[in-house]
């Protein structure tokens, strides 16, 4: 519907109306008595929906992985999920073969299900129900979920804790492909998202915020499988071990700023983060061990992850 101007009407001594456009009331199927919900947003603007039920638009895709390798049906699963089509046929000429493998991974998505399967195809139905997820308080799941992995990558250098570590891996992803799939239903109809006080550009925010910290998620697991590796009577493995530790405390500490909103704290975190990469470069000139200069650059790569979080508290800070 294209922009429209109504003229404010005062009725009665404390309330005033404006006139509904006919289109709108005839697309959302309205009748005179009919209830409407008014909620606020954080822009100060006013969301206006029907008081009824609505149903879930039913969109189906049919995926075709015949003669395709296992990342292009990955990949093209996780489109289809972030970007809420509710069947997905998966058509396969292997399937046979690669059925188990591929159950598995739509195992791995929060709300999908198979519902059938047959010799060459598998069907797949969401069943999420977007009014019971809320944005933030899944982006503080993954952010736990985070913090128990940097605790077992620690661990991992006098036990193997691979595993564990690789299925809270498997967490965060599942959590953060929701946060991106309730993102982009709540631009599609901010009505039924009960996070109604996020506006554009603090989804913006929180889309890339997830996006960092599956990133980071990744840099853990592969931090811990060279921690396996590595040796505490050879090269600087013992003090990149410490230089972890902070590591693991700045994280803590710019996602309690991200999710305060406190500028400061994350101001300081920056500095502190870039004073500390300088730190850990310093340790390659010194130390030629091969697992010690690949642990070097991971730990390298969860700072510069810090360091887009502590980016994304000041903007979000800055924006209220």
């Amino acid at each position: 519907m294209s922009e429209e101007y109504r003229k404010i009407i005062k009725f009665g001594s404390s309330s005033h109306v404006i006139s509904l456009p006919n289109d709108w009331f005839k697309r959302n199927k309205l009748s005179k008595g009919d209830k409407l919900i008014i909620k606020e947003n954080s822009s100060n603007e006013l969301i206006l929906s029907s008081a009824l039920t609505k149903e879930k638009v039913i969109k189906d895709l049919t995926i075709d992985i015949s003669n395709k390798s296992i990342d292009y049906f990955k990949n093209s699963l996780i489109g289809a999920y972030i970007n809420n089509y509710t069947i997905i046929k998966i058509h396969d000429n292997q399937l046979n073969k690669r059925s188990t493998e591929i159950r598995n991974f739509i195992n791995s998505f929060a709300g999908l299900e198979v519902i059938e399967q047959h010799e060459n195809s598998i069907v797949v139905k969401d069943f999420i129900n977007e009014q019971d997820v809320y944005l933030e308080a899944t982006v503080r799941r993954i952010d736990n979920v985070l913090r128990h992995m940097l605790k077992r990558a620690e661990d991992c250098v006098h036990k193997d804790l691979i595993n564990s570590i690789n299925n809270s891996d498997t967490d965060v992803n599942r959590l953060s492909f929701l946060v991106q799939k309730l993102i982009r239903t709540y631009m599609d109809n901010p009505s039924l998202i009960k996070d109604i006080s996020f506006n554009s550009y603090e989804l913006l925010h929180y889309y890339r915020i997830v996006i960092n910290l599956e990133y980071f998620g990744d840099e853990v697991k592969r931090v811990s499988r060279l921690f396996r590796k590595g040796n505490l009577k050879k090269g600087k493995f013992k003090d990149l071990l410490e230089y972890y530790k902070k590591i693991c405390e700045m994280y803590t500490e710019s996602m309690t700023a991200f999710h305060e909103r406190n500028n400061e704290k994350a101001l300081f975190l920056l500095e502190e983060s870039k004073k500390l990469t300088i730190e850990i470069n310093d340790v390659l000139e010194k130390d030629t061990e091969p697992v010690d200069v690949r642990i070097v650059e991971k730990l390298k790569n969860m700072l510069n992850s810090i360091k887009r979080t502590t980016r994304i508290s000041i903007n979000l800070g800055l924006a209220r």
